[in-house]
Parts: C-alpha cells; structure tokens; sequence
C-alpha cells in the first residue's frame, strides 16, 4: 500500500466469532507490527500501538505522519465509519529521554500532534476544558508562565526569550516553540511543570475520535 509515496505491509486477521477484523501493519511478517486496526462490525476502529521505526515502511525515509496517514486509509478501505485512538505519541531526544508529543505539540501550537495530522479529530471527554486549555496556551504571556516555572525551580535560558516581549499576549507560545525547535533536553526533563506553569492539565493518554 502507497501513503503520500510511502510504501506499507499490512496483514488482516478475522475473528470468526465477533466478525472484528485486525489489521496489523508497517511491518513484514515475523516482525512486530507497528500499529494495531480494529474495525468492528459496526463501522467502529480502534487504532492502537502506533510505534514510527526506520523499518516501518517498506521505503526509506517515511515518517510518523505517513504511518497514521496508513491507518487512516485502511480504516477508510475496511468501510469503517470513525477511529478512536489513545494519544500515547512520544519520541526520544538524542540523549535518550522522551518527549510526549501531545503535550509539548499543544504548549506550542494550541493543537496536540494527533491533532495537526488528522484533521476533524475531537476529543472523546473533557471537550469543553480542552478547549478551555487551548485558549490558554495561545495566549498566555511568557512572563507569567516563567514565574510559575520560576516558583518550581525551574529557570530556562534567555536565549530563548531574546528580542520577543515577553509580556505580550501569546509570546508564551513564541518562547516554548523556540525551545521545541531547538531541540533541547527541556521539554523531556521539565514536561509537567511546563504544563502547570502553562495553567494546563496533560494531553498525553487522552482519548480521540474522527468521523471518516
């Protein structure tokens, strides 16, 4: 199967008594697969394990977005009306810690990662204080989320602050996206406090829903 010039195995298994089909795929036979499709007789899926690898596609080069992209389409192809995914998105630093890209996606977008590759993904509970936590990140000042970092122990460099105005609506977002491209240790090491200095609960583990 091509994803936006990426190239997926798959492999479909019936269970005869509940008609559910599984789908496991970005992998060849005798390996791991890297995600989990269930598509229930109802016209439900669930997408589950999703796991980017250098051997998830069959070509080089491909990323974690095509690899949702290739759920999406088998779910699309399985007839299935909505998925559901649990955002356990993640990745690792190049000193090997994790980053949950749910919450570091939303600290400096407004969105989660899920959320900038899917689009018309809602959340499955809490909507109304998701939305809640959006308005605040997209405008909360720099200045009142570094003393709330400041009250935690936590001082982050000036680098990331110079020649922005940090008591200005939304420059909190500027510095925290500066700090993301820089690709710092920052975000796996001071994650949730950034998100409480940010007046924000996580995103990590929430559960979503696309109608298809």
């Amino acid at each position: 199967m091509d994803v936006d010039g990426a190239r997926y195995d798959y492999r479909v298994e019936r269970n005869a008594v509940t008609r559910t089909r599984v789908i496991r795929g970005g992998r060849t036979a005798g390996k791991a697969e890297c995600f989990l499709l269930f598509l229930e007789p109802d016209g439900t899926s669930e997408l589950h394990g999703l796991k980017q690898a250098p051997d998830c596609a069959l070509s080089d080069g491909a990323t974690g977005r095509q690899l949702v992209k290739a759920a999406l389409t088998l779910a699309r192809k399985g007839k299935a009306t909505s998925m559901t995914l649990t955002d356990l998105s993640a990745k690792e630093t190049g000193s090997g810690k994790k980053i949950r890209l749910a919450d570091m996606y939303f600290l400096t977008t407004g969105q989660t990662w899920y959320e900038s590759v899917i689009p018309g993904l809602v959340p499955v509970d809490n909507a109304e204080m998701i939305a809640e936590w959006r308005e605040r990140v997209r405008t909360n000042t720099w200045d009142s989320v570094a003393q709330g970092l400041r009250v935690r122990g936590v001082i982050i460099p000036s680098e990331f602050t110079d020649g922005i105005d940090t008591g200005h609506v939304g420059s909190a977002m500027v510095v925290l996206r500066r700090i993301k491209d820089a690709g710092t240790d920052l975000f796996a090491d001071y994650g949730e406090k950034l998100l409480l200095a940010s007046g924000i609960g996580p995103l990590y583990r929430t559960d979503w829903r696309v109608t298809l």
